[in-house]
């Protein structure tokens, strides 16, 4: 199950994020603080089983070792993606994504803005996957908090939740109103 959403989530970040290790600009990542180009910001901690994985794109990943879920967590800054809204964004994420539904998708307050939330599902590279997302826009820069799992498996999904419920803006470009 481990190599099937790995494949899966390599499948997943080439596909939907395009040239993330060109573009992205996230540098590392440390007891919750994510280290960008220009800045870096706070997510909570996430508990054991999460296990940071290694990648080659500018991105963080872990791996939940019970359900085999995992988690992306990025940052596009300084004019490498487009003025679009939420909306837009949030489907530049499902692009490979075959027969995929929404089942929620809201606005919810993050930090100091509002992100959009959705959950959904469909199939890549033939299984079945559930998604949740968050993206965010400030400062110039998009973020973007992606969990993917096997449908009636995302028992780690209020892990998710919480690890990005803790995001905090720390420095980088300046603060726009």
């Amino acid at each position: 199950m481990k190599k099937i959403l790995l494949s899966i989530l390599v499948v997943f970040i080439a596909g939907c994020f395009g040239s993330i290790d060109k573009r992205g600009s996230v540098k590392s990542y440390i007891n919750g603080v994510v280290k960008t180009e220009g800045g870096s910001f706070r997510v909570s901690t996430l508990p054991s089983p999460w296990v940071k994985q290694k990648t080659r794109y500018s991105a963080v990943l872990f791996l939940n070792t019970a359900d085999q879920s995992t988690i992306t967590i990025d940052s596009w800054c300084k004019g490498s993606f487009d003025d679009s809204n939420h909306e837009a964004l949030t489907r530049d994420l499902y692009r490979g994504i075959r027969d995929f539904k929404i089942s929620e998708q809201k606005m919810v307050p993050l930090s100091v803005r509002k992100a959009l939330y959705t959950a959904g599902a469909g199939s890549l590279d033939g299984s079945d996957i559930y998604f949740s997302s968050y993206v965010l826009t400030m400062n110039a820069c998009v973020f973007d908090f992606v969990y993917i799992s096997v449908p009636d498996e995302a028992s780690s999904i209020n892990d998710f939740k919480a690890m990005v419920s803790g995001f905090e803006y720390i420095s980088g470009p300046k603060v726009l109103e």
